[in-house]
């Protein structure tokens, strides 16, 4: 049985790759995940693998990393579902994706893979859900990521927020000239209006944000325009933004207020969430003087 290829890459296709190791090419299907991992024509992989033999053939099935690796083998072991779905799976769903959707009964997206409609969705999610561990907010890493690797603290955020409320300005060093900080805070989309973002995966994203339908867009900020201003919340032209473990905040120049609020809880947007936030609110501007 071969476990693992380590060779130069001869050719990737759609749903495989040849690696040639001492001047055998071997055919190795993959996600498109793990397709997408491997370095240009010529460059060295490794592939951790799982051969499967049957009477008319041998194939083998290559992974980035151990985790692909396990989830073929567990979902292999539902009632149709072969390597081929299991590979369609790993191409749309990570293997954290995959635990979260499976932990918390939610068939809707596997029907995303290939070949993997509602009736077998719900076969995987009733046959592995005892066999998968709900996912910790703190430790699961996001799924989506335009963070580039970086990480930020609150008390980062603050520094941030301070910055854009002196006009630019960090202590006596300025960062940003005041007319950019005053165009930041324009609304640069006119009468196109944030849009409700809906969520194809409810177990990590409810649909999304609050000010769909009214708020627009600044340089960087989604931009608060209530169109019924209630008490005790952030004035219009409020700049705010939020990460997926809802980690949320607003710069409010108007009542010269900046807030974070950081949960580290999953799934994004969803009820309990968005009470905190909505209590914090409350409670700051209930308390200006």
């Amino acid at each position: 049985m071969i476990a693992k290829l380590t060779g130069t890459v001869d050719s990737v296709g759609d749903e495989s790759a040849v690696i040639d190791v001492n001047g055998v090419g071997y055919l190795v299907h993959c996600s498109t995940r793990t397709l997408g991992r491997l370095p240009p024509q010529g460059g060295v992989a490794s592939l951790l693998v799982e051969t499967q033999v049957r009477e008319d053939r041998i194939q083998l099935f290559g992974f980035a990393d151990a985790a692909e690796r396990d989830w073929l083998r567990m979902l292999s072991t539902v009632q149709g579902v072969g390597a081929r779905t299991g590979l369609a799976i790993l191409s749309t769903l990570s293997p954290d994706e995959l635990v979260a959707a499976i932990a918390h009964g939610d068939k809707g997206p596997l029907t995303r893979a290939a070949g993997v409609g509602p009736k077998l969705a719900q076969r995987i999610v009733s046959e592995l859900k005892d066999r998968v561990q709900a996912p910790v907010a703190a430790t699961l890493p996001a799924n989506v990521a335009g963070d580039g690797g970086l990480y930020s603290t609150a008390a980062d955020y603050a520094q941030f927020a301070r910055m854009l409320l002196n006009g630019g300005r960090a202590g006596s060093t300025r960062l940003l000239s005041e007319r950019t900080v005053r165009s930041m805070f324009q609304n640069h989309t006119g009468r196109v209006v944030v849009p409700l973002q809906r969520s194809t995966n409810q177990s990590l994203s409810k649909d999304f944000p609050f000010g769909a339908g009214e708020d627009n867009w600044g340089l960087g900020f989604e931009l608060a325009q209530p169109k019924a201003r209630k008490a005790n919340t952030r004035a219009s032209g409020s700049g705010t933004w939020a990460g997926i473990f809802n980690t949320h905040f607003w710069i409010d120049p108007k009542n010269e207020v900046g807030v974070i609020v950081m949960m580290q809880t999953l799934p994004f947007y969803d009820d309990a969430a968005m009470q905190v936030l909505g209590g914090v609110e409350e409670i700051v501007y209930r308390n200006l003087k």
